[in-house]
């Protein structure tokens, strides 16, 4: 409990210094970069983020997917390397590979990083096609939900040791055991998410319902729409959902106390929920080897991808809508 109270604080401490730095980002991306920082047990650096951020301006161009909605979270994946300059070089490299097979887009830029923080040794090129292959799967069987921001799942899941056919397999008996009581699109994402543990598809997603429940129950209730992949990120740890819940509860509390979350006119109960839950997943995969033992710590880093994919999403309709207004 020492440690998440620690991380408590330090989510706060590094979503002030974010918002200060950069005071014209949504909310949601301030949480995304401050997740960033604290699953690491680092706090942020206004500078090195500003460092980073210009790094990625002087390399890329105006219309880069570098310099879209996430190129703050891009800079501070940066900012929490040791070598910002040489993680973008591989990144860069990563992404030009990925446009091979998959069109250029933000998204496929946090796949790069996804690719370069597992610092996966084999073949690139061969994971790339594979993901291809994922993907079309994915499209085949739901072609109306499948889109672009499911190439982050796709390239995560390429890297599984488990075939294809049981990938795919996986994630449909997932989706088809959860998709009574939440929505399509938020359950095949959590399908992903699951598909990348071991473990029946039964159980999986009974854990994971489970969790929903258990927090609703002690009268937190989560969203069920781009949150419900960290909660899935949680659920793939291995850890009990009594413990989860208990130490989700926690954060929460935690960020009821804090400016900006609790009253009238702070954050909803549900995005401070899931707050909450991005910080108590950073905890768990602090664990090292302990959780990597019972999980894949590729879960969490989905989760997260997830939340920033969402950010993309909702940033981009709220354009159309004005454009259209």
């Amino acid at each position: 409990m020492e440690l998440l109270q620690q991380r408590c604080e330090l989510f706060i401490t590094n979503k002030n210094i974010i918002k200060k730095t950069f005071k014209l980002e949504s909310e949601e991306i301030y949480a995304a970069c401050a997740a960033i920082y604290t699953s690491r047990g680092i706090e942020a650096d206004s500078g090195d983020l500003k460092k980073c951020k210009k790094l990625i301006d002087e390399s890329k161009g105006i219309f880069s997917s570098f310099r879209g909605n996430m190129q703050l979270a891009s800079a501070a994946l940066l900012a929490v390397s040791s070598k910002p300059k040489e993680l973008l070089k591989e990144v860069s490299d990563i992404y030009e590979l990925l446009k091979k097979y998959f069109t250029g887009s933000e998204y496929l830029v946090q796949s790069a990083f996804i690719l370069a923080e597992q610092a996966y040794h084999g073949d690139l090129d061969d994971i790339c096609k594979r993901a291809k292959g994922i993907y079309k799967k994915m499209k085949r069987e739901h072609p109306f939900l499948t889109g672009s921001e499911d190439s982050v799942f796709a390239i995560t899941l390429a890297m599984s040791e488990r075939d294809d056919k049981e990938l795919v397999k996986d994630m449909e008996s997932c989706y088809d055991a959860l998709k009574s009581g939440f929505g399509n699109n938020a359950v095949q994402t959590v399908s992903h998410i699951l598909a990348l543990t071991d473990g029946s598809s039964e159980n999986k997603a009974s854990k994971f319902r489970g969790l929903y429940d258990g927090l609703a129950k002690s009268g937190r209730k989560f969203g069920k729409t781009y949150d419900l992949p960290v909660l899935a990120g949680l659920s793939a740890t291995g850890v009990s959902n009594d413990r989860i819940v208990s130490d989700v509860l926690y954060a929460d509390s935690f960020l009821d106390d804090q400016k900006g979350y609790g009253g009238l006119f702070g954050t909803s109960k549900s995005t401070r929920l899931m707050h909450a839950a991005l910080i108590v997943s950073g905890v768990y995969g602090a664990r090292g080897s302990q959780i990597a033992a019972i999980a894949s710590a590729a879960a969490i880093i989905a989760a997260e991808q997830a939340m920033m994919a969402a950010i993309i999403a909702s940033t981009a309709a709220a354009t159309a809508a004005n454009t259209s207004n």
